[in-house]
């Protein structure tokens, strides 16, 4: 398996998030929402983020801490849906840029957090 080992602090910061007890076991991790979005790119017509968020929950809402959380996890995933995008488009998908592909670290294959709650 490839490892993507490039990722943002915005990324390292959802990831994060995604493998913590604020969201259910159920809801996505980073690679399954990387995967997600490109899937959503194939869509006839745009798919926008409050018909997707859900999908990314899982249909049970996160517990934030914060207003200030919720605003920088929220960015950070319609950032990853925005870069996986752009991969898209310029056809990097799979050739000089990977799918955000991880080893399991909180106990759920596909991410890189260590620790949290799916150990």
């Amino acid at each position: 398996m490839q490892v993507r080992v490039d990722l943002s602090d915005e990324l390292l910061m959802l990831d994060e998030f995604l493998c913590s007890e604020a969201v259910s076991d159920e809801s996505m991790l980073l690679s399954e929402a990387d995967g997600f979005f490109a899937g959503l790119n194939f869509y006839a017509t745009p798919v926008e983020p409050d018909e997707w968020l859900p999908w990314v929950w899982n249909g049970e809402a996160p517990r934030f801490e914060d207003e200030a959380q919720a605003e920088a996890v929220t960015q950070a995933l319609l950032a990853l849906h925005d870069d996986v995008f752009r991969r898209l488009e310029r056809g990097e998908w799979g050739r000089s840029s990977t799918p955000i592909l991880t080893k399991a670290r909180c106990g759920k294959s596909g991410s890189t957090a260590s620790g949290g709650r799916r150990s």
